[in-house]
């Protein structure tokens, strides 16, 4: 029964999230701000607040766990498409060392650049 009020949770977080997030572009977006500069800064903005949602998280560690599940994966991961990442290079850095967290960046990005371009120019523009 847990597992179905976990995905509930991150499933109910995940569209208020990406709705945020689709409505915070828009609005930048209407006063000038370019479109990857505003993902940039909702990003940023995720990353944070997962953060600091993490750093308070003995205070909140009393929470059901599906209420955990709704503000983390749920909420910030449908607002964000970097707070994860922030997260696990942050881990990575505290427990493995800079060496593995820059690696796991320049993987990341690197490999999501060329997953994009492959999928857009190989597959995409086949069609």
């Amino acid at each position: 029964m847990l597992l179905v009020k976990q995905t509930g949770a991150v499933a109910a977080g995940a569209v208020i999230g990406a709705v945020t997030r689709f409505h915070a572009d828009e609005v930048m977006v209407y006063f000038g701000l370019p479109g990857h500069w505003s993902i940039m800064f909702i990003n940023i903005v995720g990353s944070g607040v997962l953060g600091w949602l993490l750093a308070v998280g003995p205070s909140w560690v009393h929470w059901e766990t599906y209420w955990r599940y709704f503000l983390t994966t749920g909420v910030l991961g449908g607002f964000t498409t970097t707070s994860a990442f922030a997260l696990h290079t942050l881990v990575l850095n505290l427990n493995s060392g800079i060496s593995s967290a820059f690696w796991y960046v320049f993987l990341s990005v690197v490999g999501s650049l060329m997953a994009f371009s492959f999928a857009y120019f190989k597959i995409g523009r086949q069609s």
